[in-house]
C-alpha cells in the first residue's frame, strides 16, 4: 500500500519468488480456476443432470424420478452423490449417452473468456509442479500428452517431474 492507496495488483510475496527460485514451488489448481474460464462447477453438473433424469421416460412411460425425488436430489448438497446418482438412474433408462454428453458439456471452457480471462496462461509462467484435481483438459493444452501424468503406476514421489502435471484424481 503506498500513499493510502491499494496496489491494484499486490506484490508477490517474498515466499513464492523464494520457491520458484528454489524449485520449491508447488501449485494446485481446483475447479475455482476452471470456474474463472467458464467451466460448470459440480453443482451446476448436477443440477443439469437432475434435470435430464426428470425428463427421461421410463420404458414403461413414467419418468426416471418423480417431482419429490427430483426435489431432493437438488437438495443434496453432495453434488458428486447427485452426480453418480442421475449416471445410475440414466444408465439403469438407457440413456448413459446423455450423463456422458452433459459431463463433456460441463468441461467446455466459454471461448471468451478463455480468451480474455485465460489463468493458465498466467500459472504456467510460475515455473512450478503443477499438480490439479480438475476434469476439464484447459490445462492440459500447456503440456506434451508424454507430460501429463493420470495413472498412479506413472507417479513415482522420488522421482517428481517439475515439467508435467500431475492428475492427482485418477481422471
Amino acid at each position: 500500500m503506498r500513499d493510502n492507496m491499494i496496489d491494484k495488483i499486490p506484490p508477490v510475496p517474498n515466499e513464492i519468488i523464494d520457491a520458484v527460485n528454489n524449485e520449491n514451488l508447488a501449485v494446485f489448481i481446483g475447479a475455482g480456476v476452471s470456474r474463472i474460464i467458464g467451466c460448470m462447477g459440480w453443482d451446476e453438473l448436477a443440477k443439469n443432470l437432475v434435470t435430464k433424469c426428470f425428463s427421461i421416460k421410463k420404458e414403461d412411460g413414467l419418468l426416471s424420478i418423480n417431482f419429490k425425488e427430483k426435489e431432493l436430489l437438488f437438495q443434496n448438497k453432495d453434488h458428486k452423490k447427485t452426480i453418480t446418482i442421475c449416471q445410475h438412474i440414466l444408465k439403469q433408462n438407457n440413456s448413459e449417452n446423455i450423463f456422458y454428453k452433459e459431463f463433456k458439456k460441463s468441461l467446455k471452457p466459454d471461448k471468451d473468456l478463455l480468451k480474455s480471462q485465460n489463468i493458465y496462461d498466467e500459472l504456467y509462467g510460475l515455473r512450478g509442479l503443477f499438480i490439479t484435481t480438475n476434469a476439464d483438459k484447459c490445462f492440459d493444452k500447456k503440456f506434451e500428452q508424454m507430460q501429463i501424468v493420470y495413472k498412479e503406476e506413472n507417479f513415482t514421489p522420488s522421482d517428481i517431474d517439475r515439467s508435467k502435471l500431475y492428475h492427482i484424481h485418477g481422471s
